[in-house]
C-alpha cells in the first residue's frame, strides 16, 4: 500500500492506511492532499479526539467535516458535534446541533417505518 501511496497518493488511500495503522497523521495527510475536501478524514480525527476527550479538537474536526459534506442521513455526526460543543461550553450551538441530530434521527426512523409497512 505504501508503494501505491508513493506512486499515486489519494486521500482515500491515506484514510485506509490510517484505518489500518490507527495513525492520525494518515488522516491529516488525507485532509492535506484533498485540499480540505475529505470529510471522512476529519470524521476520523473528530472521533479520535472525542475518545481522547480533546473537546476543542473534536469540535473543530467535526465542524470541518460537516462543512464539507453533511451526512445524507442518520444523526451520529450531528450528535457527536453537539456533545463536543457541550463539553466546551457552547450550549446554544450545541442545542442546534443536537436538534439537527434528533430531526435526522426522526426522519430516518420515519423512512424505516414506512419501508417496513410496504
Amino acid at each position: 500500500m505504501r508503494a501505491r501511496l508513493e506512486a499515486a497518493p489519494t486521500a482515500d488511500m491515506w484514510v485506509h492506511l490510517g484505518d489500518l495503522t490507527k495513525d492520525e497523521a494518515c488522516y491529516e495527510k488525507a485532509w492535506e492532499i484533498s485540499d480540505g475536501s475529505c470529510a471522512r478524514a476529519k470524521l476520523k480525527l473528530g472521533s479520535q479526539s472525542m475518545r481522547d476527550e480533546q473537546w476543542d479538537d473534536a469540535h473543530t474536526h467535526l465542524q470541518e467535516a460537516l462543512a464539507v459534506k453533511p451526512p445524507p442521513q442518520g444523526s451520529a455526526v450531528f450528535e457527536a458535534h453537539g456533545l463536543s460543543l457541550v463539553q466546551i461550553g457552547e450550549y446554544e450551538r450545541a442545542v442546534k446541533s443536537l436538534q439537527e441530530a434528533a430531526r435526522r434521527g426522526l426522519a430516518q426512523a420515519g423512512s424505516v417505518s414506512s419501508s417496513v409497512s410496504l
